[in-house]
């Protein structure tokens, strides 16, 4: 039959014995469509009817599953969950996304990534601190960039920049704007957080005139020294090519 409906309620599609409320299924490739030909966008809502909605509640999930090579049972290898990213309440609905995946050598799905209500990006951490935080726990966190070209020139790239203004209508820099930082960190007990230890900036050296390709900048590298956890400049690359280590540069380096 093409469709049944069991004794216990159970619709299927494809399948004489649905295991579930509704169970689709093809032996070549089961597919479900939805369309709309007008301007509303075809909807799937998934939804918790609940009389309170608490912090790390699940909203809804979507899961991945095939069957075991031995025991044939079926079981979810990953999946997309909806989570409550703290307690909802009227106007107040703070919401994740949870993208799960089992690993090699496992049979038990682990979270791998997360989109937390502040639109934060977590790989490795179910709490990312900054828009992008990759975590590794008895590993080296290693994000690598990879290019495969012929020409000489294409190589890749990390890319640091900075506009005064908004995204929809930047301005121009001025002196002295830092352009990009970055900043290495270490954990400290006593005081239960990340404190720095070395930093490295570009910062606008003179504001740049209303012509083009003027944008004379500097290089400072910074430490931290012993009992202290606020760096200090200790050199410096002005936009001349002087260097300075201690001070400003005076003269030319050589």
């Amino acid at each position: 039959a093409s469709m049944v409906l069991d004794s216990s309620g159970n619709v299927g599609i494809g399948t004489a014995s649905p295991t579930t409320q509704l169970h689709i299924y093809e032996s070549i490739t089961g597919q479900v469509l939805f369309g709309d030909s007008g301007t509303n966008l075809p909807t799937m809502q998934l939804y918790r009817e609940d009389t309170s909605i608490a912090d790390a509640n699940p909203l809804g999930v979507i899961e991945w599953a095939g069957k075991d090579n031995t025991g044939a049972v079926r079981t979810a290898h990953a999946k997309l969950q909806v989570i409550a990213d703290g307690d909802h309440a009227s106007g107040d609905n703070p919401t994740a996304f949870a993208f799960y995946t089992t690993p090699d050598g496992s049979s038990t799905m682990a979270e791998a990534m997360r989109i937390d209500s502040a639109g934060n990006v977590g790989i490795g951490t179910t709490s990312p601190d900054t828009l992008l935080e990759i975590s590794k726990d008895s590993a080296d966190a290693e994000a690598t960039l990879s290019t495969y070209h012929d020409t000489d020139a294409t190589t890749s790239k990390l890319t640091l920049r900075k506009a005064n203004g908004s995204e929809a209508s930047p301005t121009k820099v001025n002196e002295p704007d830092v352009l990009g930082t970055i900043s290495f960190q270490g954990y400290n007990d006593q005081s239960s957080t990340f404190e720095e230890g070395a930093r490295i900036s570009s910062i606008i050296a003179a504001s740049p005139s209303d012509a083009s390709g003027d944008m004379a900048s500097a290089i400072h590298f910074w430490t931290a020294p012993s009992a202290s956890a606020t760096v200090a400049k200790r050199m410096s690359i002005m936009h001349s090519g002087n260097v300075g280590i201690g001070a400003e540069p005076q003269g030319s380096f050589t």
